[in-house]
């Protein structure tokens, strides 16, 4: 396989989809910059341009890595932090236990093999580092309901390789971690219109039901930690 394919194709991804300068919103950022802490020598992979990350380098010594140059050229420019140019499917260059936090922002759902890469995080993790990240909910009610009616909305993004429940999410997790906090967020149940000075439908956060969490939100945030 030509080892500029995955580099290639997400420069060419995050440029027709404008993904530049975006993240999943501002309640992805809490929980991700409560989740870092501070004092951290903190790996952010799969950076893309530090939209995400900016919210947790100040305090902490962060290292961006990503397979897109464009995205890291922007990202060393935006934060000023050191970047390496990775491809997150194969082994990452990096010491055995040294990070103390380790963050991958919607980007298990983009890799061949999930499982590999996770216990290649728990190999550079410190014990006691934390790992943390989100993904998309693929078994939302908004998804469910389009497949029900002969749509395919989980095969519309055609960079997501897998896709994820909060049970296989945590299934997953803790094959590797002995604990695992998921908190789903983003997303509003039943539905977001505005009808006038009326908007219907109440966002998902991290302090709605967890049932109701699982069935109605966007995206499902984790945190776990190595023993």
């Amino acid at each position: 396989m030509d080892k500029n394919l995955f580099r290639d194709f997400y420069v060419d991804f995050h440029k027709r989809r404008n993904k530049y300068g975006k993240t999943t919103g501002h309640k992805s950022s809490d929980l991700f910059k409560e989740a870092v802490g501070t004092g951290k020598k903190v790996l952010d992979l799969g950076c893309r341009d530090g939209s995400l990350t900016e919210n947790y380098v100040q305090g902490n010594d962060v290292t961006g890595a990503d397979v897109d140059d464009v995205a890291l050229s922007l990202c060393r420019k935006a934060l000023g932090i050191g970047t390496i140019h990775t491809d997150l499917n194969q082994s990452l260059p990096f010491d055995d236990a040294s990070f103390d936090a380790v963050v991958a922002a919607e980007i298990i759902e983009h890799l061949i093999f999930p499982e590999q890469f996770v216990t290649e995080i728990l190999r550079i993790l410190k014990p006691g580092g934390t790992f943390c990240g989100s993904t998309p909910n693929v078994t939302r009610l908004k998804n469910r309901l389009r497949f029900l009616f002969g749509k395919t909305p989980f095969f519309d993004d055609t960079a997501h390789l897998r896709y994820f429940s909060y049970n296989a999410l945590e299934e997953l997790l803790k094959k590797y971690f002995s604990e695992a906090a998921i908190t789903p967020f983003g997303g509003h149940i039943l539905g977001n219109k505005n009808f006038g000075m009326l908007k219907l439908g109440i966002s998902v956060t991290p302090v709605t039901p967890l049932w109701l969490g699982k069935l109605f939100s966007a995206n499902l945030f984790w945190r776990t930690a190595k023993e």
